[in-house]
């Protein structure tokens, strides 16, 4: 018995979903007012998991910077409950913006109205891949459904409803295009930073590199030179003469020594996140 509802509740939820997105004047003017919060609420909660997965595969993909496996997968765990808690206090909000419009429905209906309206969610996740324009759209078509919700449902006129829930739609637009631009401007500049940092690494490591160089070509022409000078003495350097050609030898390997240990101690260049 089970077994037979599962699919049967697996097909609703899909019919539900495509009903929504093909045909919402349709849907929200057919939709029950009543009837609990069990059915918006699992509906909810099966769209948070589907828009959950969608992030984590576009985090996966790298079309969402900064979000790694654990992040991904986090995701598909903690959306639904967050979806599921944030929308009672959007239903709230809602039902307050329709009783300020004239409507006289319950909170009940306004949470049915919202909880529905998730039926984008999951595409609304793809587009956001999208700079800019991703986040535009999806706030315009919720704007669409809650319009059609406020004429259908609420039974408010529809030039109120477009003049509201347009100009909500604006300055949420503006606010998140506000906001993607400040974080890509800062992703940039740190971006920027990175690599000036990483060039200036590099080109002290080359400077290090090159005088090590110098230096170990400096100690071999006086090791020959003093091998040279044994050889045309016929009783050898004097003792003074080899005591200074020895410490002279011992100043050059300590100082190529520490110049080497500088360059390992020198971090590696890391690579600059994208600023895209």
């Amino acid at each position: 018995m089970e077994q037979s509802q599962t699919p049967a509740a697996a097909k609703s939820l899909v019919d539900t979903t495509f009903s929504v997105i093909r045909s919402p004047k349709g849907f929200y003017a057919e939709m029950p007012k009543s009837g609990g919060f069990g059915e918006p609420l699992v509906f909810l909660a099966a769209m948070g998991v589907a828009t959950g997965l969608v992030q984590a595969v576009l985090g996966l993909a790298g079309l969402h910077p900064g979000i790694g496996l654990i992040a991904a997968v986090a995701s598909v765990i903690i959306t639904p409950i967050l979806v599921a808690v944030f929308s009672f206090i959007g239903a709230a909000a809602l039902f307050g913006i329709w009783k300020l419009m004239g409507s006289q429905e319950t909170y009940e209906t306004a949470y049915r109205c919202a909880a529905f309206s998730t039926a984008i969610a999951p595409i609304n996740a793809v587009l956001s891949a999208v700079p800019y324009a991703g986040i535009a759209i999806g706030t315009i078509w919720g704007a669409f459904l809650m319009i059609e919700a406020s004429v259908e449902t609420h039974k408010i006129r529809v030039e109120k409803a477009r003049l509201v829930f347009g100009a909500l739609a604006a300055a949420l637009i503006a606010a998140s295009l506000s906001a993607q631009w400040a974080s890509r401007t800062l992703l940039s500049r740190q971006a920027a930073v990175m690599r000036a940092e990483s060039a200036q690494m590099a080109a002290a490591s080359a400077q290090m590199q090159a005088g090590a160089a110098q230096m170990q070509a400096q100690m071999q022409a006086q090791m020959q030179a003093l091998q040279q000078a044994q050889a045309a003495a016929p009783g050898g350097l004097p003792a003074q003469q080899q005591a200074q050609f020895q410490q002279m030898q011992q100043a050059m390997q300590a100082a190529a020594q520490r110049m080497e240990a500088q360059r390992k101690a020198t971090p590696a260049a890391s690579p600059a996140p994208s600023g895209n």
